[in-house]
């Protein structure tokens, strides 16, 4: 069982277990705008690098990006100027004062958001090769179903679905969960329960969606973890600045480490049981 409905403890601080394993993508994505997915991403960018992995955050949203923002960082170039063969994707990662690089889109770019599915196959390809010098790449995907949105988030070794209470939260991350999994074979999705009042909020958001799941899509849903409503993490998000920097011992940054923790936990378990499945075959 799990044990989120327990009082949120310190962050638990891991050794060093990244190095020498393969390249794990993580992406976070969401049904919808407004459910806190950027600030999810970015947080646990920083949460994973604390725990000693080193980490690229990608912001996905090709066309609307903000995750310099959300760092507090200055973009001299993003991947339009990588598309536009202006810069190469290697050069384009800017080191933020938090730990963690950051390959940035660009802003209010149309193009970028309707760049065709070979030209974001290509993209994610290169990602790939960029990030096997990480432990970890997290990819902030754009919010909706379309097709970046999408890829960015089937490309990904595991798939954190961020949800609020909201029932238009609920019905949309089913919408995108019922994508994925119907139509790019994802098997294996965590829900992140976002902007919950409290813990036992947080376990009934992740019954109510895993309860419709299980009935009517192939795939077996998780809970990630849960993030209490904070206003540190609202007042971080204004003045630009991580709310695991500004505000280290805030309940959202010790639920946001927690679910760090869990996700290198979850990693390991799940290299022992694809392991297994391999001796077995």
């Amino acid at each position: 069982m799990n044990s989120f409905s327990e009082p949120v403890n310190e962050p638990i601080q891991l050794p060093r277990v990244f190095r020498g394993k393969g390249l794990s993508l993580i992406s976070v994505t969401g049904g919808k705008g407004g459910v806190g997915k950027s600030s999810v991403s970015a947080n646990l960018a920083i949460a994973l690098s604390h725990l000693g992995g080193r980490v690229l955050l990608l912001d996905g949203d090709l066309a609307m990006a903000n995750a310099d923002q959300m760092l507090g960082v200055h973009v001299p170039t993003t991947l339009w100027n990588v598309i536009q063969g202006e810069v190469s994707l290697e050069d384009s990662v800017v080191q933020t004062p938090w730990g963690v690089s950051l390959l940035c889109a660009s802003s209010g770019r149309k193009e970028m958001a309707e760049l065709d599915e070979s030209v974001r196959n290509a993209l994610l390809d290169r990602v790939r090769e960029l990030g096997r010098k990480f432990d970890y790449v997290v990819i902030d995907t754009p919010a909706g179903i379309g097709g970046v949105s999408i890829d960015f988030a089937a490309a990904a070794d595991l798939v954190l679905a961020v949800a609020t209470p909201d029932p238009a939260s609920v019905r949309d991350v089913f919408a995108i969960m019922k994508v994925l999994s119907k139509d790019k074979g994802v098997k294996r999705i965590h829900l992140v329960a976002n902007m919950v009042s409290s813990n036992g909020e947080g376990v009934d958001l992740y019954k109510r969606v895993s309860g419709v799941a299980s009935r009517f899509l192939p795939l077996s849903l998780g809970l990630g973890g849960i993030i209490i409503k904070d206003p540190s993490m609202q007042k971080a998000i204004r003045e630009r600045l991580p709310v695991l920097s500004m505000y280290p011992e805030a309940i959202s940054s010790r639920q946001i480490s927690k679910l760090a923790s869990h996700l290198v936990t979850l990693e390991r378990e799940m290299q022992t049981e694809q392991s297994i499945i391999g001796e077995k075959e």
